[in-house]
């Protein structure tokens, strides 16, 4: 998904603060399932629908970003010449310009979309070797890193392009120029960029690694000079919703795919080639579209639907989306992260950290991805630096409520649990979600 671009301010002032809401899918990691979501945030920055976020005079540009998670792509990258092109239409040399002049494009979007990894401290050789393979299976620290390069790479084209961007017209959302840049430390070094991360399910640990991640190439960076000069920006918050974060296999989920997924290791290839082989093959477009409908019980024509649809036919989906749930549920066990996350808030009276993020929870009482042991876990360990708010019911627009007494000093810790959200809220509860985030939002950037 490309970004999109908000100018939210009626301020004409030459204020260079520009805001990111950089959001990271669950798994299946397509960002086609979010699709409502992101549409609602960002029609919050305009005053319609989800919250009236555009009365936030601080914020000149805002720029909306999510992405599809590695090997969840339905499209094939290596793909060449484009559709259309020059040589396919046989209309000589303007043909073949028009033709090379998409190619670039397309290698554009590519380096948008897979940028080098070396710039995550932690990513492995291999990685970054084979950070554009279209057969590869990411596991869950290759996305991290994925994750991570992606943030970086966006941040130094917006840091380029922010003289163009701050004459944007507020007539709405635009879609982001997508030119490779370079040099990206030589021009508006005076940008301050700040970053809220949004993550659902997975992509809330993702969101977590990123910002640990963060704080490491900060060190790594101050104590050696042959790294690339640290890009100027900072991660303000941490949005996460229905969160699994922590000991992912003892939900009731996870009790069964556990071991099932460790000990039938050829379970995501077997899967893979039964959809590709069987039901790809030998059904239509549009009877397969039926079986999946009745199968999952999604409305016909929904974006639900019709992203389950685009996975389910994507090349390596279904074993991506199996391999990596088999990392998750080796992997998100006990809690893992130090001060660089939770910040030094833990009744031990140190002074706070001004760098670490607000954290903002929102678990669903009933979840069959976390188990109610670790959510109350959470509750008991992480409340106790913030506030925690239960809300009886489906409807209640919790997140709309001011902070108040002193209880949220930064970082802060907010801690929500609602009656009635679903665990793949996107499928069906994105009107709601919107109301929730848009409201966060709001309380962030009002006490910026």
């Amino acid at each position: 998904m490309p970004a999109s671009l908000c100018d939210p301010s009626p301020s004409t002032s030459d204020a260079r603060t520009l805001d990111l809401v950089f959001f990271i899918t669950g798994n299946p990691g397509l960002i086609a399932y979010y699709h409502p979501f992101l549409a609602g945030v960002v029609q919050g920055f305009n005053g319609r629908d989800g919250g009236d976020l555009s009365d936030v005079s601080a914020r000149p540009v805002v720029v909306v970003a999510g992405f599809s998670l590695g090997g969840f792509e339905v499209e094939d990258w290596t793909a060449a010449p484009l559709a259309g092109s020059g040589s396919e239409r046989g209309q000589g040399a303007r043909g073949v310009e028009e033709g090379e002049e998409q190619q670039r494009d397309r290698e554009a979007l590519r380096d948008l979309l897979f940028p080098d990894v070396a710039a995550s401290p932690s990513a492995s050789q291999t990685a970054k070797q084979d950070s554009r393979s279209v057969q590869r299976i990411y596991s869950l620290a290759e996305q991290v890193e994925l994750c991570y390069a992606r943030l970086e790479n966006l941040l130094g084209r917006l840091r380029m392009q922010c003289d163009s961007l701050q004459g944007l017209s507020r007539s709405g959302p635009e879609t982001l120029n997508s030119q490779e840049t370079t040099n990206t430390s030589t021009r508006n070094t005076d940008i301050n960029l700040k970053v809220t991360l949004i993550g659902h399910s997975v992509g809330a640990y993702i969101a977590l690694e990123l910002v640990r991640l963060r704080h490491e190439y900060r060190q790594q960076a101050t104590a050696a000079d042959s790294l690339p000069k640290l890009a100027k920006y900072s991660i303000l918050s941490c949005i996460l919703l229905t969160p699994t974060i922590q000991d992912l296999h003892l939900s009731s989920s996870g009790r069964i795919a556990s071991p099932l997924l460790a000990f039938l290791p050829f379970l995501p290839s077997l899967a893979q080639g039964l959809v590709q082989n069987v039901l790809v093959k030998f059904l239509s477009e549009a009877w397969f579209e039926v079986l999946v409908k009745r199968a999952t019980g999604m409305q016909a024509a929904s974006h639900g639907l019709v992203a389950t649809v685009a996975f389910l036919r994507s090349r390596r989906g279904v074993c991506q989306a199996l391999e990596m749930a088999k990392c998750e549920l080796r992997e998100i066990r006990k809690d893992s992260w130090g001060n660089e996350v939770w910040g030094i808030a833990a009744g031990d009276g140190a002074v706070v950290d001004q760098s670490n993020p607000s954290l903002f929870f929102w678990f669903a009482r009933r979840d069959h991805w976390v188990a109610d042991v670790t959510r109350e876990e959470i509750l008991s360990t992480r409340g106790g630096t913030g506030f925690i708010e239960k809300d009886d019911k489906i409807g209640d627009d919790a997140g709309k409520d001011e902070l108040d007494d002193g209880r949220n000093k930064s970082p802060r810790i907010r801690i929500d649990e609602t009656d009635g959200l679903m665990h793949a809220w996107c499928l069906t509860q994105s009107d709601l979600v919107v109301r929730r985030v848009n409201g966060w939002l709001r309380e962030l950037w009002d006490q910026d």
